[in-house]
């Protein structure tokens, strides 16, 4: 829980829906260190100011709950996730208003970035709150990306996102009320087996 009163109600969206074919097994699993990819994004959410926390997952929904059992999150299936990042979106968002409606703001994450760490989502919020700006997106390789904070004036939009894409063609369409700050490690993420290989030896693709 927020325990800044004066800072805007924030959750955050874990978008876990794919099939992870590029790894060809699924990546939520990975082990890194003593727990598997998908606790370790949980656990840095549920340490940050921001909740709820929504897990929308897809192909691996019951293997995903089961890892998630002990954690204070909530998880729904995004039963069309062969749809696209737009229709799991969609489906977080009914979710997350569903569970606290009085939300004034929502980050999106994505469950293979192994860097990402619960002070980033802090900086976002904190951003966000001093700002005054709709949109606070990560930086990294020269341009804007995932996890972003969405303001609660947006959130129309993002449940009429083309089913096939994610939030970003909403980053370019409303870039007069974005900014963003420094995630240097944001472009690692883990979608091929020498992705995470790399990212277990301390190696770099970058």
């Amino acid at each position: 829980m927020n325990p800044r009163t004066d800072l805007p109600a924030t959750g955050i969206i874990m978008l876990s829906a794919g099939s992870s074919s590029r790894m060809g097994q699924p990546k939520q699993m990975l082990p890194i260190a003593n727990q598997s990819l998908i606790q370790l994004m949980a656990e840095e959410a549920c340490q940050s100011m921001a909740n709820p926390v929504v897990v929308v997952t897809g192909m691996y929904h019951t293997e995903i709950t089961v890892e998630l059992d002990t954690y204070p999150v909530v998880v729904v299936q995004n039963k069309n996730w062969q749809k696209g990042m737009g229709s799991s979106i969609r489906v977080g968002i009914h979710k997350i208003l569903e569970t606290f409606p009085a939300l004034d703001a929502v980050i999106l994450m994505v469950s293979d970035q192994p860097y990402l760490r619960a002070q980033h989502l802090d900086n976002l919020l904190l951003t966000h709150y001093e700002s005054n700006k709709s949109i606070i997106a990560s930086y990294y390789k020269e341009q804007m990306g995932t996890p972003v904070l969405f303001a609660k004036d947006l959130f129309p939009d993002l449940m009429q996102l083309n089913e096939g894409s994610g939030a970003q063609p909403l980053l370019k369409l409303r870039a007069d009320r974005a900014t963003s700050i420094p995630f240097p490690l944001g472009n690692i993420d883990l979608d091929s087996w020498e992705d995470y290989l790399a990212f277990i030896e301390g190696r770099s693709l970058t």
